[in-house]
């Protein structure tokens, strides 16, 4: 006789998305544990605290901005959340541009366009000044979330 019940479910091939009620966490996922024998969603709290997301190639780096700028669309008034994106890679964040939340998206052949955002963002937050931040950036190792 096989044992019952020694595995937990199998996550979802598709997850529905849903609002957050709590509006200072921005929903990332599931995730799967299976060590500890865990299923769990995965949130973080960039209105409080500086958030680095890195990963190789193909790991979701992306999909993982998508995700958290249509939540801050969704969450804050354009007043409230003021959005700047660098995109040097699949160039899908441009579809963005157009959001009022959007201040500007900076892609690979925008030179002047990225000079002046960061000018702008010296003048809007001087680097003396602690703010919560969204960075991303592809090397080539595993992906990490930094969040502090």
């Amino acid at each position: 006789n096989p044992l019952p019940n020694i595995c937990i479910k199998a996550l979802e091939a598709k997850i529905i998305y849903e609002e957050q009620v709590d509006s200072r966490q921005y929903f990332l996922g599931i995730y799967d544990d299976p060590d500890n024998q865990y299923q769990g969603e995965m949130s973080i709290d960039i209105d409080n605290k500086n958030t680095f997301i890195v990963g190789s190639s193909q790991y979701g780096k992306t999909n993982i901005l998508q995700l958290l700028i249509r939540q801050i669309a969704s969450k804050k008034k354009a007043n409230e959340a003021q959005i700047y994106i660098l995109d040097f890679g699949s160039l899908v964040l441009k579809n963005f541009e157009e959001l009022c939340h959007v201040g500007g998206v900076v892609c690979p052949t925008d030179d002047e366009k990225l000079k002046n955002l960061f000018k702008l963002l010296l003048v809007v937050m001087p680097v003396d000044t602690p703010v919560p931040t969204l960075f991303v950036w592809p090397p080539a190792f595993p992906s990490y979330f930094l969040h502090t």
